[in-house]
């Protein structure tokens, strides 16, 4: 009986160490990030992309953050510089973050800001649209043919939604070279880019197909040709530009970032939670329901789409002073 309860005195010490080994190493993958809301900074205006697919983002992020809340701020103006300084200035904790575009790479190339790429730490990217040339719904220029007519023999009005944006630099290389005579009109937004066309006040406009489908839709703005390797599925009836005759593939990614210096470890907390907000079934539902293809990605692949872009912005460089 005495060895039998020494035995069952070891088995009883020897479970409540393996138990406590294992409560101690759960407890400590068990993520308490976040503490508090997240606050997401859209650098453009309300009713554009970037902005809508933000606030999809934060209503599909429930199951991943901790019983907290993203919250989606816009902080416009400058061509997105505003808001980006903002992050960029924010305290590096994993709670401000950036809706990151391609306007962070050359916005520091184009302009005055204290603020370069290399300022922010990639999260994960989500989406990458090739370009859609598209006229008031209108309008007289019907065709692609006569789009390039009227800009190579006389000029065309382009809405951007800023100095430098991606949009902008697929103007400017039309314009150098192709021959084409685009005089730039910049806004705040995609938004401001459609109350443009639809007041009359430009001839076309550079955007991607989400940011009009519903107007496409409608019939109050009609595409021309789409920067992509091949037509879109939505609409099949629009050429690509290379079908046209000029081999342009190219488009706007969108990712997220936080600012340079958050920690490493707050970093793959921030890159799990939005990897898995971004392959979410819902989430994936609501950006085709707005007409966006989701293409999603880690900090790893935003940050190769970074560098991709630095080295075409540095060829359209010389254009955009």
């Amino acid at each position: 009986m005495k060895l039998k309860s020494k035995y069952s005195i070891i088995f009883i010490a020897i479970f409540l160490l393996l138990t406590a080994c294992s409560n101690e190493n759960g407890s400590a993958e068990e993520s308490n990030f976040p503490k508090k809301d997240i606050t997401l900074i859209v650098p453009f205006g309300p009713g554009g992309a970037v902005d809508t697919i933000s606030r999809m983002i934060a209503q599909n992020a429930d199951e991943y953050i901790n019983g907290q809340n993203i919250v989606v701020e816009n902080r416009e103006g400058g061509g997105a510089v505003i808001g980006q300084t903002f992050v960029a200035n924010a305290e590096p904790d994993g709670y401000t973050l950036l809706a990151f575009t391609s306007s962070v790479v050359s916005n520091p190339l184009t302009t005055d800001t204290s603020y370069t790429h290399e300022d922010f730490a990639p999260i994960a990217l989500y989406s990458f649209e090739p370009e859609l040339l598209v006229v008031p719904g209108d309008s007289e220029l019907e065709s692609f043919e006569e789009v390039a007519d009227q800009a190579l023999n006389g000029k065309i009005n382009l809405a951007t939604p800023g100095h430098s944006t991606s949009h902008h630099s697929a103007g400017i290389l039309l314009n150098e070279n192709h021959d084409w005579n685009l005089e730039f009109v910049h806004t705040e937004s995609a938004g401001e880019q459609i109350q443009q066309l639809l007041g009359g006040h430009v001839d076309a406009a550079l955007l991607t197909y989400a940011e009009v489908a519903s107007q496409i839709e409608e019939g109050t703005i009609r595409p021309i040709a789409i920067m992509g390797e091949e037509r879109s599925e939505e609409l099949p009836d629009t050429p690509t530009f290379q079908e046209e005759g000029i081999d342009m593939v190219y488009g706007p990614f969108r990712g997220l970032a936080a600012p340079a210096d958050t920690p490493e470890e707050t970093m793959a907390e921030l890159e799990e939670i939005f990897t898995n907000i971004i392959n979410d079934e819902g989430f994936i539902e609501d950006m085709e329901s707005y007409g966006f293809e989701v293409v999603a990605g880690d900090a790893a692949e935003l940050n190769n789409r970074i560098e991709t872009e630095e080295e075409f912005i540095q060829q359209v460089l010389p254009f955009l002073e």
